[in-house]
């Protein structure tokens, strides 16, 4: 879409073309924008939360399993190995017998 040329040294993008782009974004696919963002807030999001997990495990003011299983949740609808290991965790933590 954006063509790059060479002008007087440096590299200079087409005006037309520019605003073709502008337009293209301004009224044509502001949705995917829009996920792709959201998807990249999410995945963001999800590895702080891995981080302040793990910061916490090392560290005794902060909970670290509560930060870190929620950023495996937040990571799991975009990372097959962040849903892989949330059923890990799924199946190694014992259940509660409904006979107690």
């Amino acid at each position: 879409m954006l063509q790059m040329v060479p002008a007087g040294g440096e590299i200079a993008i087409h005006f037309t073309q520019l605003m073709e782009a502008c337009t293209i974004l301004e009224h044509g696919d502001n949705n995917s924008l829009k996920q792709s963002l959201k998807r990249w807030i999410r995945i963001i999001g999800g590895f702080a939360m891995l981080g302040v997990g793990t910061a916490g495990w090392l560290l005794p003011i902060l909970p670290g399993w509560v930060f870190f299983i929620a950023g495996l949740v937040v990571l799991s609808t975009e990372f097959h190995w962040a849903r892989k290991a949330l059923q890990w965790l799924k199946n190694r933590l014992p259940k509660k017998s409904l006979q107690e």
